[in-house]
């Protein structure tokens, strides 16, 4: 599955997520900044009792990188924490874009960079090349 940020905004409004409860990360960042054009899923960083809710009927594990994770259908998987932190941290990090709550693209890029994946290296140089550009 690919989403467009129109869909991508269609899909989390379809959560019932109130302001303050999910956070955008992954690369769905870059998408919600035009970035990228689609992205194939969607990571959501679920605040506080958020995560509960929203995973309550749903498989819940322990992630490689020790947060709970829990795939909630349509390409949208729900995470406790991010790469160890909690989640009220990426939050408060975050920007509001459309009314949607995304990790910065600071911490996108490390993450990206943390799990050099052959797959993250485009974005890996695009993110350097608008971070960049933007310190100038």
């Amino acid at each position: 599955m690919t989403f467009t940020w129109d869909e991508a905004l269609a899909a989390l409004a379809g959560l019932e997520l109130g302001h303050g409860e999910c956070v955008l990360a992954g690369s769905g960042p870059l998408l919600a900044h035009g970035l990228v054009a689609t992205v194939g899923d969607l990571d959501i960083v679920l605040v506080g009792p958020a995560f509960e809710r929203a995973t309550s009927s749903a498989d819940v594990v322990r992630g490689r990188h020790g947060d709970l994770t829990a795939p909630l259908g349509d390409g949208i998987e729900a995470f406790g924490g991010w790469f160890g932190e909690a989640a009220a941290s990426v939050w408060e990090r975050g920007v509001t874009v459309d009314g949607v709550r995304v990790a910065s693209l600071d911490d996108t890029l490390a993450w990206k960079k943390r799990l050099s994946r052959p797959k993250d290296a485009a974005h890996i140089e695009l993110l350097r090349r608008v971070l960049t550009s933007d310190e100038a």
